[in-house]
């Protein structure tokens, strides 16, 4: 399989993370979202994803 390799620029990766924290904050509209709560949010997506990819099976990994 061929490896992608693609650059991101410095202003993307802060569009994108500015994208995620209004995100966040519109899901719990009306609640005051810390920023120790937004980190947790944030740990167990990562948590999620990788768990997903961890399960999927090499058949459609390999795809």
């Amino acid at each position: 399989m061929e490896e992608l390799k693609f650059t991101v620029t410095q202003e993307q990766r802060e569009k994108t993370i500015d994208k995620i924290l209004k995100l966040v904050e519109s899901e719990f509209e009306g609640v005051e979202i810390t920023a120790l709560f937004t980190k947790v949010i944030l740990q167990e997506t990562i948590k999620t994803l990788e768990d997903r990819c961890l399960s999927a099976t090499l058949k459609n990994l390999n795809k």
